[in-house]
């Protein structure tokens, strides 16, 4: 069966899901604004015709600097809809990175958040790229003085492009990305994301996590740049009808979580342990509930985790909900997590303690594993958690551990290589479909991986589980 291409399943999402909220973001007076799917379909159509017009052709790449806005999704599905391929840079790149990524991506377009955007392209793209042309997102304060840059809204107002007629010429070998990943001669090395790709791993994430994610909240706050962002929120909107809210700024994720409640939420083990931090602090106000609170989630944790392999006794059950009515929802519903339904942290954290911490604060986080080269994440366990391992193999994903200890994954969630590097895509892809991540791991009796080390530091400096980062 012939997977979907991310417009062909964006395009089904509009069908069942056209008057449901996609984005959600805060205006500068701070309140807050959205867009139904429709309407992202329909600046989706504009932005795609525009950049037909400003000469955009099919496979030519696209760079996206900006950080996480609601103007990202329209952006990203925009230039896929044109027949182009996006491909996201961070937006603190210094110049350096910049010119080498609009070198290594031969973009001819580049859509820049704001002026500081346009002030780095100017440092360093130009030089490389005469002719690259620069849309600017904010564009106020960008281009009232610079004919050479084209405001967004000039985008959106072009007649719509026919987005059923754009899609048909889509394939699922077609790039959907490119993500740069940290390269072992000093130049990042360009991993080839293809819709089949994209498809393979919101199947893959819909499978573990086993139910429908139409209309639930996500708070979209990574940066783009990286492919398990993308995955966690970007694709899963397009293919499954999730809702996302959009934080630019991390500083403000607190904030942001207490407003949006999310049911999912993905993060690094950095976000986990800052938010637990935030919470300790909190309770540490009061020094009889900083006691009463430690007190309960030390004897919720062995409970709670019980709970998340389903073999709790009546007893446990009983005590757990003493536990959470005494305090622990309280607690929960004041740090904005009192509807999370899945949490994932991305890398690993250094005390795996983290992890039982929050599922007795009744927040359900488990850890994943993966990397750009597998689309996002390869293992994910959010029932029968074991924590200080990453779970087990999502759903059409297959993963090994080599003679030599090096974990491998295989399946269509696996890129084609690394853009223009032959040498370094046959070293880390074989004949047979299996990608070798330099990591060395172990999976224990359960099927659950353990990460133990990394086997091969000069390859490309890659983090240990660096999903998210």
């Amino acid at each position: 069966m012939t997977p979907p291409t991310i417009t062909e399943a964006f395009l089904r999402t509009v069908a069942a899901s056209g008057s449901r909220t996609a984005l959600r973001w805060q205006g500068d007076d701070g309140t807050w604004e959205s867009l139904t799917f429709d309407e992202l379909a329909e600046r989706v159509a504009s932005v795609a015709a525009g950049l037909r017009q400003l000469g955009l052709r099919e496979g030519e790449r696209v760079l996206l600097m900006m950080r996480t806005i609601p103007e990202f999704h329209v952006a990203d599905l925009a230039v896929l809809f044109a027949g182009g391929t996006p491909v996201s840079i961070d937006e603190t790149s210094s110049p350096e990175r910049i010119a080498f990524l609009v070198g290594h991506t031969r973009a001819k377009i580049a859509i820049v958040e704001d002026r500081s955007g346009v002030a780095r392209f100017d440092e360093s793209a130009g030089k490389v790229y005469e002719a690259l042309k620069l849309v600017v997102v904010r564009s106020a304060d960008a281009t009232a003085d610079r004919e050479d840059l084209v405001p967004l809204e000039w985008l959106l107002v072009r007649p719509p492009l026919d987005l059923a007629v754009a899609s048909r010429a889509i394939w699922p070998e077609d790039l959907a990305t490119i993500s740069y990943v940290s390269g072992a001669t000093g130049y990042p090395a360009g991993v080839m994301v293809t819709h089949r790709n994209v498809a393979a791993q919101v199947a893959a994430l819909r499978g573990g996590f086993a139910e429908d994610l139409v209309g639930k909240r996500t708070l979209a706050y990574l940066p783009m740049s990286h492919v398990g962002a993308r995955a966690a929120s970007h694709y899963l909107l397009a293919f499954t009808g999730l809702e996302i809210a959009s934080c630019p700024d991390q500083r403000q994720l607190a904030s942001y979580l207490f407003d949006v409640r999310p049911q999912i939420l993905f993060g690094h083990a950095q976000m986990w342990e800052a938010l637990r931090a935030d919470v300790l602090d909190a309770v540490a106000q009061d020094p009889t509930a900083a006691t009463a609170f430690d007190d309960a989630t030390r004897e919720a944790a062995p409970i709670a985790l019980a709970r998340s392999w389903g073999e709790t006794t009546p007893e446990q059950d009983a005590a757990w909900a003493e536990l959470d009515e005494s305090g622990l929802a309280l607690v929960r519903k004041t740090a904005g997590l009192d509807q999370v339904e899945h949490a994932v942290t991305g890398t690993s954290p250094d005390d795996p303690s983290l992890i039982e911490w929050f599922h007795a604060l009744g927040v359900p986080l488990a850890e994943a594993y993966g990397m750009a080269e597998c689309t996002g994440a390869m293992t994910l366990s959010l029932r029968g958690i074991k924590p200080g391992t990453a779970g087990q193999p999502l759903p059409g994903i297959e993963v090994r551990i080599a003679k030599d200890g090096e974990v491998a994954c295989r399946g269509d969630v696996v890129s084609p290589g690394y853009l223009r590097d032959p040498y370094l895509t046959a070293e880390a892809f074989d004949d047979d479909g299996w990608f070798y991540t330099g990591d060395l791991g172990e999976i224990d009796v359960d099927g659950h991986l353990r990460i133990v080390d990394r086997k091969r530091k000069d390859r490309y400096a890659a983090d240990v589980g660096s999903l998210f980062t």
